[in-house]
């Protein structure tokens, strides 16, 4: 295990990733904070031909075909692979340049985390919101000031919960935290931290 940290918070949209992310810059502030959107949007630009790089998560399966459960989460796997060289630079200059980060969204994949464990010290947590209801609130508060998204992403809401139960599964193979969201924030934070200075 190296001794940069590199903490990855991922979930699927509009469980709290971002606001958990900037809640533990705070208190680690020489920590780079790193949002995989960001990353998404110069990948798009440099491989504009990748079809599953123009997609969103919960509309990958589109690239497939029919929209079936096997598909949205085929689809899913794809789209987040096709981010992972990206990914990799970013981890790769956490290790070579000795930079504690913070990395946050969907995008995070658990076997490349799981790469880099020799090198660094690698702490990927899963953020969940298992409350369906809560969820769809949480949802439609990110989206006060963006009612054109919350057209868009209402009819796939019922994705965003399929890709949610994935990313769980996923999670206790591999053995990584998994914290739900969907109630206080702060007590969230708090979780999160101690999970971090228990290990």
């Amino acid at each position: 295990m190296g001794d940069k940290r590199v903490i990855g918070i991922y979930g699927v949209f509009a469980v709290g990733k971002s606001f958990l992310a900037h809640g533990l810059s705070l208190r680690l502030w020489d920590y780079d904070t790193v949002a995989t959107d960001n990353i998404l949007a110069i990948a798009r630009d440099v491989d504009n031909k990748n079809l599953y790089l123009q997609q969103s998560s919960y509309l990958a399966w589109r690239v497939l075909g029919k929209k079936t459960l096997e598909n949205i989460i085929e689809g899913f796997r794809k789209y987040r692979e096709s981010l992972q060289p990206f990914i990799r630079i970013i981890l790769d200059r956490a290790y070579k340049q000795r930079v504690d980060m913070i990395i946050e969204g969907i995008h995070i994949s658990p076997d490349v985390f799981q790469e880099y464990e020799g090198l660094l010290d690698t702490r990927p947590i899963l953020i969940t919101v298992k409350d369906k209801n809560i969820h769809w609130e949480r949802i439609k508060q990110k989206c006060l000031d963006r009612p054109a998204l919350l057209k868009r992403f209402a009819p796939y809401f019922d994705i965003a919960r399929d890709l949610q139960d994935f990313l769980i599964e996923e999670a206790e193979i591999y053995g990584i935290p998994i914290i739900d969201n969907s109630r206080n924030k702060g007590h969230t934070l708090e979780k999160i931290w101690l999970n971090l200075i228990k290990c």
